[in-house]
């Protein structure tokens, strides 16, 4: 998370959900900070692997924030998909 806060502090938060903006509304500071979590969060091969495709991105991010450690995580990630506990 130290290259995280790095980034977010300075002014490239607002300067790349300003430059993303035509790509359309996920861009936001908000949601590209929770990106950035995310890719500090979860290694390649945990993001490109299932169940974590398979959940929606809001969920995702309700679990990263509730979290306390990246076990417990993953555990509620593979539950949330072993029990069908999303919307679609």
């Amino acid at each position: 998370m130290k290259n995280l806060s790095i980034i977010y502090s300075g002014g490239l938060k607002n300067k790349l959900a300003n430059d993303l903006k035509e790509y359309g509304k996920g861009f936001s500071r908000t949601n590209l900070y929770e990106m950035m979590k995310f890719a500090d969060f979860f290694d390649e091969t945990e993001i490109i692997q299932q169940p974590v495709g398979q959940i929606p991105w809001g969920t995702i991010i309700v679990i990263m924030q509730k979290s306390k450690t990246h076990e417990e995580m993953l555990y509620y990630i593979n539950e949330t998909h072993n029990n069908c506990c999303y919307r679609n």
